[in-house]
Formats: C-alpha cells, sequence, structure tokens
C-alpha cells in the first residue's frame, strides 16, 4: 500500500467516524467518549492522539474498536495523572512553582510552534545561489582523488628483511610481465582488496589523513594512470601500488546542492523570526522590576534544590 493510498484511506476513516457521531465540531454539541472521576476525554481528543501517530499505525487502530478503546483509555489515564499532579503540586510551593514552570515551558514551546507554522518563507533561491558563490571552495570543492590498487606485504612487528625478500620477489615477477591482478590475489596479504584483485575501495585524496601518511605520497608521485611504484614501506608493511584511475579536483554544481543550502537558510531565517517574535513582546515596553522583596540568596541555598 502506498503512502498516499493510507492517507486516503486514514480520511475516509476519520471522516466516517465524524459522521457517526465520534468527531464533533467545536461548537457542535457532542458526547464525551468516557468520563471518569471528573475527567473526560472528548472526540476531538480521540482525533488529535490519532492524528498525532504514525500513518500506518493510526489508520490500524481506527479500523479496530478495541484498539480504538486502548487509546481513549490511555488518554484517560494521562487526563487523570495530569490532574493528580496538580493536587500534590499544591502541597508544596516549591513543586506547584516547578510545575507551573514546566507548563509555562509547554506553553511557549506550543506558541512558537504555532508562529513557525504561520511563517511563509520568501524565495530563496537567489540567496543561496550567492552563498554557494561565496563559499564555493568551502562547500562545494572536490579535492583530486585517485583510484588506486596494491599489494600488501604485512610487517607485524616492524619489518625485516623476510617481508622485504616477499615483495622484491613480487616486484621481479612484476617486471617480467605477469598480471598484477593475478600477483596481488595471490599474494597480496590485505584480505579486502586481495578479493578484488588489489584494487582499493576508497578513492586516495592527498589530504586523508585517515590513510598513511608514506602510501597517500606515493600514490600523488604517480604520473600515468597504470604507472606502478617502486616498493613503498608504511605503516602496515610493504606496497606495491598501481595508478588505475585519476578523478580531477573541481566543484559540486549548484542544484547538487542547492536544496542542502536553501534549507540551512531557512532555518536560520526562521531562527531570526522567532528571535524577533519573542522580543516583540516587551518590544516598546518598560515593565518594572521590583527586586525589594526578593530574598538575600547564597550558594547553598542555590544548590538545595
Amino acid at each position: 500500500m502506498t503512502m498516499f493510498s493510507v492517507i486516503k484511506k486514514l480520511g475516509k476513516v476519520l471522516a466516517m467516524f465524524a459522521l457517526l457521531g465520534y468527531f464533533g465540531s467545536s461548537t457542535a454539541q457532542t458526547t464525551n467518549i468516557v468520563e471518569f472521576d471528573g475527567v473526560s476525554v472528548s472526540p476531538t481528543d480521540l482525533e488529535f492522539a490519532l492524528k498525532s501517530l504514525p500513518i500506518s499505525v493510526a489508520t490500524e487502530i481506527v479500523t479496530d474498536p478495541e484498539q480504538t478503546k486502548k487509546i481513549a483509555l490511555d488518554l484517560l489515564a494521562r487526563k487523570l495523572m495530569a490532574k493528580s499532579a496538580r493536587q500534590v503540586a499544591e502541597g508544596s510551593e516549591a513543586a506547584l512553582t516547578e510545575l507551573n514552570f514546566r507548563i509555562m515551558d509547554a506553553e511557549n514551546d506550543f506558541l512558537i510552534d504555532q508562529f513557525k507554522k504561520s511563517l511563509v518563507a520568501p524565495d530563496l533561491e537567489s540567496i543561496a545561489l550567492e552563498q554557494y558563490e561565496a563559499r564555493k571552495n568551502e562547500i562545494a570543492f572536490v579535492p583530486e582523488q585517485r583510484q588506486v590498487s596494491h599489494i600488501l606485504i604485512r610487517c607485524e612487528t616492524g619489518c625485516t628483511d623476510k617481508e622485504r625478500a616477499k615483495i622484491d620477489v613480487v616486484k621481479g615477477r612484476l617486471a617480467a610481465g605477469e598480471s598484477f591482478e593475478a600477483l596481488a590475489k595471490s599474494y597480496s596479504e590485505d584480505p579486502g582488496s586481495a578479493r578484488r584483485a588489489g584494487k582499493l575501495s576508497t578513492p586516495v585524496e592527498k589530504k586523508n589523513e585517515r590513510i598513511d601518511y608514506s602510501f597517500r605520497n606515493a600514490v600523488f608521485d604517480l604520473e600515468e594512470v597504470g604507472q606502478i611504484s617502486p616498493v613503498v614501506e608504511s605503516g602496515f608493511g610493504f606496497h606495491i601500488i598501481r595508478l588505475d584511475a585519476i578523478q580531477p579536483s573541481g566543484f559540486i554544481a549548484f542544484e547538487r546542492l542547492k536544496d542542502q543550502i536553501i534549507e540551512l537558510i531557512k532555518s536560520q531565517w526562521v531562527a531570526e523570526k522567532v528571535a524577533e517574535y519573542r522580543a516583540s513582546f516587551l518590544k516598546g515596553k518598560s515593565p518594572q522590576v521590583d527586586l525589594s522583596s526578593l530574598p538575600i540568596l547564597n550558594d547553598s541555598d542555590l544548590l538545595n534544590n
């Protein structure tokens, strides 16, 4: 089932519920789905809870009365807990203050979410292009990459004449015209690349410090595709390296980065608008702050919370 068909199905089911009287408008007289101890769950509560769930889950629930009842009872339990939280907090000024602060934070988050939904971003493509051009070297540059194959004779605790003799044998057979691929499969002690006839799966970049320095330098000393290096010693052992391909440095096209840049600019734009919105509540106003009733606190008072 496609996402479109799931959404369509959920819409139909919710519409059916509305026709049956499960969901009513804010102006219509509706009957609560469940009531207990002065707390109730309304059709609107249930509708909001269902719409908050993943589409596939909500669709499964609304077509099964027993699961729908479970959701309603879960909402009732949450409302009863909220009621109990208020009752518990009223027994302590500190607890009541903490609860009110949590409610205030939730209300602030809700208001900011509603404000964000009301924002209509301007066309940011021209700004994105300006940023792309201004920061091209930083965000779009791709350094030269070289694809190579190698044959490795591994040195476990430092290279000795034994390992050197083994790599010299391979070097001699290459000079005699034997296939690099065949020798890599037979002699290389790098299991991963040996299975690929010596080919490394990751291209080599000159400044990629995750790759051994000596190995990188040897790769970029090679001048032509097909050229084979002399024996190279690295932190892993002795290598013979063949240059297979060169991908020149260049820039990622704007079209490939456009959506990412626009998303970043939009997030910054929204953050600025939210900051302006927060500031607007006191803009042009000068409420007086009276600190005369504030008790003198010391460090221990602040730490004993």
